[in-house]
């Protein structure tokens, strides 16, 4: 008998090696297993799994990255899917769509899916997700630099950024996520940027949040140009920015992003918090 769960405290270990042996190809091991379902951003006692068990068995698994996040609302929270498997035995069946209704059903959050497979995107669809995101906008190195300066990573100071930001950066510091305060004629914008290799002749600079996007939409040139190294690339998705921001580059993802609609802004939801962050992934 197929029975789908809220995963207890006990069972993360367990978890986290059948995430290692599904996954053979994932470039980390198991502490990063372990800390996407450490809890870092909720209380131990949060869910941070749906299971599926047969007569006992481990048969799939769906995490749930939570946190509690500060918006235009007030506290709202975010629970990210990560590392969705089910054996394939039990696919076809509808267990894959029931993990995640379950998992809608039983948050009182927003629930985010930034990585999915091409074969997924039904079953998504079909358990409430709605598209969040499908392109991002892109800005080159080599624009004039203008009246904007940077301050990155640690030199960031309490000037720059307010309670609520610092608290951001604080709560992704040991990960490829580090803080970027612009200066502006118009007000200091923070950025959280992961830089990564996703193509051979330059490093991609994601911005994963960004505080004041009317600041950022005024100044993206100068931005871009006083963080770029020359080839290198500076990314944001565009709901993050609004419709009126213009780009070098309009680029869609081959697969959007997927949240349950109703709950957050869109504009508010980013992909801080989330599987993207602690495991570093690509998109």
């Amino acid at each position: 008998m197929v029975v789908i769960a809220k995963a207890r405290d006990a069972e993360r270990e367990e978890i986290a090696l059948f995430m290692q042996e599904v996954f053979p190809k994932a470039k980390w091991g198991m502490d990063k297993w372990r800390e996407v379902l450490s809890g870092r951003w909720s209380g131990r006692d949060d869910s941070y799994a749906v299971t599926v068990r047969d007569e006992g068995r481990l048969v799939g698994v769906l995490g749930l990255v939570k946190a509690t996040r500060q918006t235009g609302a007030g506290p709202r929270t975010t629970a990210n899917m990560s590392s969705w498997y089910l054996l394939k035995e039990y696919r076809q069946y509808g267990v894959g769509r029931d993990m995640v209704e379950f998992a809608v059903r039983e948050e009182d959050a927003t629930i985010t899916n930034f990585g999915s497979s091409p074969g997924a995107v039904r079953t998504v669809l079909n358990a409430g997700l709605a598209p969040l995101e499908k392109e991002q906008l892109i800005w080159r190195a080599g624009h004039a630099v203008g009246a904007t300066e940077l301050v990155d990573g640690p030199a960031c100071s309490v000037e720059d950024l307010s309670a609520g930001e610092k608290q951001i950066a604080l709560d992704h510091a040991g990960l490829n996520v580090r803080p970027v305060v612009a200066r502006t004629l118009d007000g200091p914008c923070l950025l959280m940027v992961s830089a990564q290799h996703k193509h051979d002749d330059h490093v991609t600079h994601t911005a994963y949040h960004v505080s004041r996007p009317e600041v950022f939409r005024r100044h993206a040139r100068a931005i871009a140009g006083a963080l770029l190294p020359q080839g290198d690339v500076l990314s944001v998705d565009r709901r993050l920015l609004g419709a009126e921001a213009v780009a070098d580059e309009v680029v869609p993802y081959e697969i959007p992003h997927f949240y349950t609609p109703g709950r957050m802004e869109p504009a508010e939801v980013d992909l801080l918090y989330s599987e993207i962050a602690i495991l570093n992934i690509k998109l």
